[in-house]
């Protein structure tokens, strides 16, 4: 066998080799992408369920408060709306 022979022999293997390969590493990278995409929606899912009910607790929170006090929270609100009048303003 020349070295000519031997040399194209080898290129031969070495691209039918990456050939084979690359839908192999094309699936592997769509399924990590994929399982980390899953992931992630499941947090953004846990992490959205968990600020609902924290808004959910301050709103309850926040009507007993009016409920129990009804002229404290007038004079917040009123409060409130002279500071932001102030701010917006200048």
């Amino acid at each position: 066998m020349s070295a000519h022979s031997v040399k194209s022999t080898v290129t031969n293997i070495d691209t039918g080799a990456q050939d084979s390969a690359a839908p192999d590493v094309e699936e592997a990278a769509t399924t990590a992408t994929n399982e980390t995409l899953e992931q992630l929606e499941d947090q953004l899912r846990r992490t959205a369920e968990s600020l609902k009910e924290s808004a959910q607790s301050l709103s309850d929170l926040a009507s007993l408060q009016i409920q129990q006090r009804p002229l404290a929270a007038i004079g917040v609100a009123f409060l409130a709306g002279l500071a932001a009048a102030k701010l917006l303003r200048r």
